[in-house]
């Protein structure tokens, strides 16, 4: 998940997109616990850090692009919680996951400092924002990406199962910050503009264009030969930038039907 999760309580207000995720505290028909040493910690800009952590024993679980898990480091200076995270690797690579974590308080900022070696609990997947395998069939229907902030977590597990599949699709990440130097994932984003035969990737920054408004967003398609009749949405992000984005896509007559959703709270 893209950080936090949305409790029954506090339902968001997006009711017209194909499907929402919610989350209470406790994810539904608990999985089993697999243990798995950290086995490498990469720091990014933006305050964020990369883990990638292996199983002990067998192989990674069966997952989808896109689903989160679980993880509880297993070391006295870390609280005994678990903290969900999405899954930013391709279930392609069945010998290690990777998440990425950004330091938004006081147990993330801890994982900043999170040694290699380490051993952690890893308990999921669970559920999942966009699945590609069923969803990106017409090759002349495009995808488009759009994310703010940590959101950019799940996406980057999308990209990196396209980045094996290569398909034919346009595919677009518009990836709203505040600033050039919250920008990370250099080295993802390199790959997949190898390896994905029509990606683009657009950093939009808020202290530069502002926030994406309906005019914003029409004028990026517009810019990139997109067509929102031929596209499909994939939104991920704080509450603002959903809402303001899920109204920018509406004004501009996209189908409910074509916009998907995961929704979290920091």
């Amino acid at each position: 998940m893209c950080g936090g999760y949305w409790g029954p309580e506090r339902l968001p207000d997006w009711s017209s997109g194909s499907y929402i995720l919610t989350f209470g505290i406790t994810p539904p028909g608990r999985l089993r616990k697999q243990l798995y040493t950290v086995t490498d910690v990469r720091h990014q800009p933006g305050r964020t850090v990369v883990v990638t952590l292996t199983p002990q024993s067998g192989r990674v679980p069966e997952y989808k692009p896109g689903q989160f898990v679980f993880v509880r480091i297993k070391e006295d200076m870390y609280p005994f919680e678990e903290h969900p995270y999405s899954l930013i690797t391709s279930p392609q690579n069945p010998n290690e996951i990777k998440v990425a974590i950004k330091d938004l308080g006081d147990y993330t900022h801890r994982m900043q400092e999170l040694p290699v070696g380490v051993e952690a609990t890893v308990e999921g997947p669970y559920d999942g924002v966009w699945h590609v395998e069923e969803k990106l069939d017409n090759p002349n229907e495009n995808l488009i990406l759009l994310a703010g902030g940590v959101g950019i977590t799940p996406m980057l597990g999308i990209l990196e199962e396209l980045s094996l599949k290569k398909p034919p699709n346009n595919v677009m990440l518009v990836w709203g910050l505040n600033e050039p130097g919250e920008f990370a994932f250099a080295e993802e984003f390199d790959k997949f503009k190898r390896e994905i035969p029509n990606f683009t990737l657009v950093p939009f920054f808020a202290n530069e264009k502002g926030f994406l408004d309906t005019q914003k967003v029409q004028a990026l398609l517009q810019e990139h030969n997109l067509l929102f009749e031929e596209s499909q949405f994939v939104l991920c992000g704080p509450k603002l930038f959903m809402t303001a984005v899920e109204k920018a896509l509406l004004e501009s007559r996209v189908q409910k039907d074509s916009i998907y959703y995961e929704a979290f709270a920091l």
